[in-house]
């Protein structure tokens, strides 16, 4: 039996989402000075907001948006 397309799309998605919710959340307490950084995490938190939060992660879940738009319009007022 195999499964629609969407429900596949979704295992990619949620873990995608909660890593770029993670890495916001360790984003803000580095800013605010709660977690201790230096050049190096600087640099590495750098790398990952781009590569995560705006490179794969955007274009995973705009892509999981876009599937979900097309397969059923009636969640288009939701998204």
């Amino acid at each position: 039996m195999s499964r629609p397309p969407n429900i596949m799309r979704r295992k990619v998605a949620v873990p995608t989402d909660l890593a770029i919710f993670i890495l916001t959340i360790i984003a803000l307490l580095i800013t605010r000075q709660i977690l201790v950084y230096n050049n190096d995490t600087e640099s590495r938190m750098f790398v990952m907001t781009i590569i995560i939060g705006y490179g794969f992660g955007s274009w995973i879940l705009l892509g999981y948006i876009k599937q979900v738009k097309t397969l059923e319009p009636n969640l288009v007022l939701y998204i």
